[in-house]
């Protein structure tokens, strides 16, 4: 997948998962959630990274 537009989709489901009546473009890539102008937190982390587990069959570590 272009690198582009796995960036896109990423965007779209991290937008989508928060509720974010965003264009995907409104997000910069080098842009934080946590910390940023979006407020992300805990839950809602965990709901992006459900997501994104989903979507792309990846695992991510229960323990940092």
């Amino acid at each position: 997948m272009e690198r582009e537009l796995l960036v896109a989709e990423i965007k779209t489901l991290v937008i989508s998962s928060l509720g974010l009546p965003l264009d995907f473009n409104a997000i910069h890539d080098d842009e934080p959630l946590w910390g940023g102008r979006y407020h992300v937190g805990s839950m809602a982390a965990l709901e992006i990274l459900m997501v994104l587990e989903d979507r792309f069959g990846v695992q991510f570590p229960d323990e940092a």
